[in-house]
């Protein structure tokens, strides 16, 4: 039976939110506070100032320890899963058995689960991120968890249409290849990709006008098109046919449905709503006359709201590809005022040649007595040598030199910082 590990040290519960984790009794909490307590107990609680600094949990105050929100929950690594004694994740797999097609009203689908003997479970419950099989819980991992949800919010929508059944059908198949442990095969021979954005190709025609036509932007072209795209196409010729296939199918984006469906041979792209309102918007008004394409041109976005979105019924305009010229900008293309900083012409300044004695003597000056005695015949670079235990930090002369009884060496002093690393940042301080 794998319940969550009987210990002494943490207590824990869950909602549909996410899960704490918290010392049962207050003095260990406060021991491993102020570093002290069992090796486990300070190992526990050097585990929640981790989770607490990287954002993943939040304090619990009144339970002596921390909240996991369900998504960050599933992500904990095994690791941290034995310190905090959490259980596994589903040791079985899932199985998705359909009944009829997506596009049929009479369509239906159930996500069962298979234990390690290969039995169906009869029942089970997704409270936040737990697995509860009767008595026994579990905590899923995230390919696991994302199939669960998936299809625990698809079971509880009250009207369920194609594109519902297909976003759930894509989560489980895309967890399949992921290598999450479920079989997909009775949904047959369907490929299903969903966008991350829906852009806006422009083509210049003939009259000079330009034509406008909403392109999904999603991953793996080449495969989407098949034999529409020959093997040595290059790039601009793989999306020359991809707006084609798109053009040729612009018809499908109508219809009330608020999620559009593409259907390009046997692929289908599945569009949310922002994208599904961005392309039928650019699909109703495709066409900028000759004497607007100046001002496309100059500002795409400021057309689009002035022309197809004049209501503002979007929250964002839809990018234009292949519109504008780069200015060579960038994270830290500005300074601290905002003034714009042109790297692109900046010239590297040669270095001054160094001085000989007798210019040296010429400017007022004597010749550097220490330059090169102290150096002896070695005239390298003086570098930093990193001592094998990464704990003693020398500053000295390369190689066969470094052993030098002149060599500085100091102990890094962790208590000067302005904040004391943590126990686990402390090998990173010393490396740095």
């Amino acid at each position: 039976m794998n319940i969550f590990v009987s210990n002494e040290l943490l207590g824990w519960s869950c909602d549909s939110s996410g899960l704490a984790i918290f010392f049962k009794r207050e003095k260990d909490f406060v021991r491993a506070k102020n570093g002290g307590g069992s090796p486990d107990q300070r190992r526990i609680y050097q585990r929640f100032e981790q989770l607490l600094e990287s954002g993943e949990a939040d304090v619990e105050d009144t339970l002596d320890g921390i909240f996991i929100a369900s998504g960050n929950a599933v992500r904990l690594d095994p690791e941290t899963r034995a310190i905090l004694c959490l259980p596994s994740s589903w040791p079985g797999y899932f199985k998705l058995e359909t009944h009829s097609v997506p596009n049929l009203d009479d369509f239906d689908a159930v996500v069962r689960l298979i234990d390690v003997a290969g039995n169906p479970v009869s029942s089970w419950r997704l409270r936040g991120p737990i697995l509860e099989i009767g008595e026994e819980k579990y905590l899923p991992s995230v390919s696991e968890f994302g199939c669960l949800s998936a299809y625990q919010h698809w079971r509880s929508l009250n009207e369920r249409k194609e594109s519902d059944h297909l976003r759930m059908i894509h989560v489980l198949m895309d967890a399949a290849e992921s290598g999450c442990r479920i079989d997909v095969a009775q949904v047959g021979n369907i490929q299903l990709t969903v966008p991350g954005e829906c852009g806006v190709d422009v083509e210049e025609l003939s009259d000079g006008s330009l034509q406008l036509t909403p392109i999904p932007l999603v991953d793996g072209l080449r495969k989407l098109l098949g034999s529409r795209c020959s093997k040595g196409a290059s790039p601009s010729e793989v999306h020359r046919a991809y707006r084609e296939a798109i053009s040729e199918r612009i018809v499908q984006l109508e219809g009330v449905g608020r999620e559009a469906i593409l259907r390009i041979g046997s692929v289908i792209v599945l569009l949310d709503e922002t994208q599904t309102h961005q392309a039928r918007g650019v699909a109703k008004s495709r066409r900028v006359p000759p004497e607007q394409k100046a001002a496309f041109r100059r500002d795409p976005a400021a057309w689009l709201a002035e022309n197809i979105f004049v209501h503002g019924d979007v929250e964002f305009l839809p990018r234009v590809i292949g519109i504008g010229e780069w200015n060579g900008g960038y994270l830290g293309a500005s300074g601290e005022l905002g003034e714009k900083i042109d790297w692109f012409d900046k010239k590297p300044e040669p270095e001054p040649a160094p001085k000989d004695d007798a210019a040296k003597e010429r400017d007022g000056g004597g010749p550097d007595k220490d330059s090169s005695d102290d150096l002896g015949d070695d005239h390298g670079p003086l570098v930093p040598i990193i001592e094998k235990n990464d704990e003693e930090l020398g500053w000295g002369l390369r190689g066969e030199r470094a052993e030098d009884s002149e060599t500085v060496r100091f102990q890094p002093l962790l208590d000067r910082y302005p904040r004391k690393p943590f126990p686990h940042q402390e090998e990173a301080v010393l490396w740095l």
